[in-house]
């Protein structure tokens, strides 16, 4: 393997943040690595993205933080531009700036007399110059490896004192075969669901612990809201740094929604050491109210409603929670509050009803009926369930 190395000024690795984008493509189609094992269609569609993930996945065992993949999409949507296509140096710039990034890695890849050669270049944000260039040299087989170099390069270059030595970076090569790690990289941008899943399986069936491939395969099976098989591949998540907190949200998610209440208190209870989300409060305290422990749950919502009123959802539990405390009057000075900050929402105007018909205010109890049905709440069907069924879980990590 044939090194180049261009060295930059030494700085503290602690907090850093860099923003790694996909190497851009040079090559020609290949399909085939040096031992004819087939990769993929053609690996332009995986190594630029591959190999950019995989630095970034090496870099934060190092303790650097690199920007994920999501994070990294997330920003180019905010700031209006396109994904999976090849941005501009000054396009790159601008998003690191306001991601409020310390350096931005770019580079390329094309071949040579040797096979591939990457390169990698280090933008430093504070000084806007580029300090460091980076290349390596190798066939596709050994592309591990030449990623495994090119971060090396990265780490020992920003570390005023590494505290790994290179032979303890060396351990964080991919293990992941090429053809697993393609397909697996090819789902991340491909649109139809069941191309998606085909590939990740196809992942996964080759290289079992596939961490990254696991947890994308349990989203898609949260998202369609099958529990118990989201379940057996979201828990792979908490092996990945970047995607620890939310996997146990959603395996709390998981279990309460499959009936096991209990394992998701101790669920929701182990994240909330960590971060006191909203989202995992107000399921912690749908798990309570399920679990028959409603004065907890009133005092876990009330949290909750503290932190977070962009969120109908923590309202409507709020209300059903001080009734099930047995505050009626209570319960219903809040529907008729949340009423006014919500005035859309057909659930609040049901549960104002509900409780307005149990005060005696007959009247305006029916016209805050007739409110809800205008906006396709089936009062009849709720007035046959119990007060505790008609609480909301959150499924959304984050709240819009």
């Amino acid at each position: 393997m044939l090194l180049c190395l261009m060295t930059v000024p030494a700085v503290a690795v602690e907090h850093l943040k860099l923003l790694i984008f996909p190497l851009d493509n040079t090559l020609p189609d290949v399909s085939r690595d040096d031992a004819g094992e087939d990769i993929g269609e053609d690996i332009s569609t995986w190594i630029g993205e591959g190999v950019a993930q995989s630095m970034s996945k090496q870099l934060t065992d190092a303790g650097i933080r690199p920007f994920s993949h999501g994070e990294r999409e997330d920003l180019l949507v905010e700031n209006g531009l396109p994904l999976g296509v090849p941005l501009s140096r000054g396009s790159m710039i601008f998003v690191a700036d306001q991601a409020e990034a310390d350096y931005v890695v770019t580079g390329g890849y094309t071949e040579n007399e040797d096979g591939l050669r990457l390169s990698a270049r280090l933008f430093d944000m504070k000084n806007l110059k580029q300090e460091g260039e980076f290349t390596v040299s190798g066939t596709l087989a050994t592309l591990p490896e030449m990623e495994n170099e090119l971060a090396w390069m990265i780490y020992s270059s920003l570390a005023r004192t590494p505290a790994l030595s290179r032979e303890q970076f060396r351990e964080r090569v991919r293990r992941i075969p090429n053809s697993a790690y393609a397909g697996y990289i090819e789902s991340l941008n491909m649109f139809w669901e069941s191309r998606r899943i085909q590939l990740l399986e196809n992942a996964i069936e080759e290289y079992a612990d596939f961490a990254e491939a696991r947890f994308q395969m349990g989203r898609i099976y949260y998202q369609k809201r099958d529990y118990a098989r989201a379940l057996t591949h979201i828990e792979y998540g908490l092996k990945l740094p970047d995607e620890r907190v939310q996997s146990e949200f959603m395996i709390g998610t998981c279990r309460l929604q499959l009936g096991e209440t209990v394992r998701a208190i101790e669920d929701y209870r182990r994240l909330l050491d960590a971060t006191r989300h909203a989202a995992a409060l107000n399921n912690l305290a749908v798990a309570y109210i399920r679990n028959e422990d409603n004065v907890m749950a009133l005092r876990t919502l009330v949290e909750a409603w503290a932190q977070e009123r962009d969120d109908p959802s923590i309202a409507i539990n709020l209300a059903i929670a001080r009734y099930l405390a047995g505050d009626a009057p209570g319960a219903l000075k809040f529907a008729e509050e949340a009423v006014k900050e919500y005035p859309g929402n057909g659930m609040l105007h049901f549960l104002s009803s509900f409780m307005q018909d149990e005060a005696g205010n007959k009247d305006q109890a029916a016209a805050n009926r007739a409110q809800a049905a205008r906006f396709g709440v089936d009062v009849d069907k709720l007035l046959l369930e119990e007060p505790k069924a008609w609480v909301r879980v959150i499924l959304n990590w984050i709240i819009l």
